[in-house]
């Protein structure tokens, strides 16, 4: 696209008059501004559409793995969660 612009613009510039060299000049700066417009674009839509989790997310469960310091281990049961089962292995 950008090439067709320049192309384009190169075109123009020599059907007015212009030098080869001035003509090429002119279509490349403009490509190189509407590239240069396409970046800035494209980082305010990253910037704002791209959103980073809140501290507290990323540390999900952080509290619920630290022990309780009033329980010890040997007197707590273990959760349903914190069971560990062994596999189950059928002899077909």
């Amino acid at each position: 696209m950008l090439a067709t612009l320049s192309t384009s613009r190169t075109a123009k510039l020599i059907a007015h008059g212009h030098s080869s060299a001035v003509a090429l000049t002119g279509g490349y700066r403009l490509a190189f501004w509407i590239a240069a417009g396409l970046v800035v674009l494209g980082i305010g839509v990253a910037l704002t559409v791209v959103q980073t989790p809140p501290a507290a997310a990323m540390r999900v469960g952080a509290e619920d793995d630290a022990p309780s310091a009033d329980v010890s281990d040997r007197d707590r049961t273990p959760s349903e969660s914190e069971r560990v089962s062994e596999p189950v292995y059928s002899e077909v």
